[in-house]
């Protein structure tokens, strides 16, 4: 993938919420790509919630490939779960665990708000994670809360799901909420 896809696929929309299905060879590849569209393409500043990898592993992956960590604020659900430090830092704020989705809520509600501009985005990665922690009901519940907030906001929204491995009725249920649907997961 490059950020060639994303500009043809978004045609020039300001404000969407995407649904971005990768597949697990070219997950990580795929997310930073998208990562540097809106952060470095676009310009914008975003909200990043990891339920994948913790801040300190993705801040240098990101920071690896050109992106201002600056600009950008994480929220952490796996740091405290896999035992690691939860170090206090501007730029992070750290959950306890993937399976509160309150907490999840506030969080991005504070980050955003934080953030202090108009133009930005909210990064969500992913769905087939809380899907771990949460039945499916209640990520379903929580992804139309989250993409209602998006639209409140005029921000935009992206959120990672692993196609194969995502139950195909949360992809429905998730996908009526979104402006368009990424797929490139080889699925179709």
């Amino acid at each position: 993938m490059s950020i060639g896809i994303f500009k043809r696929e978004l045609g020039g929309m300001k404000k969407y919420i995407v649904l971005m299905l990768v597949d697990l060879k070219s997950y990580q590849k795929n997310a930073i790509e998208a990562l540097k569209y809106l952060a470095k393409e676009e310009g914008l500043p975003g909200v990043y919630v990891s339920v994948n990898r913790p801040y300190n592993s993705m801040k240098g992956l990101l920071e690896g490939n050109g992106i201002d960590m600056e600009q950008m604020i994480f929220i952490d659900a796996i740091t405290k779960v896999s035992g690691g430090k939860a170090e206090k830092n501007e730029y992070c704020i750290y959950l306890d665990g993937p399976e509160n989705l309150t907490d999840f809520s506030i969080s991005i509600t504070e980050a955003l708000s934080a953030l202090n501009v108009e133009d930005r985005f909210l990064f969500f990665d992913s769905i087939n994670t809380l899907l771990i922690y949460n039945d499916a009901d209640s990520v379903a519940r929580f992804f139309h809360f989250v993409t209602s907030r998006i639209r409140e906001w005029n921000v935009r929204g992206l959120i990672v799901a692993l196609d194969k491995k995502t139950e195909k009725n949360v992809i429905s249920q998730i996908s009526q909420f979104c402006d368009k649907i990424i797929d490139l997961s080889g699925g179709g």
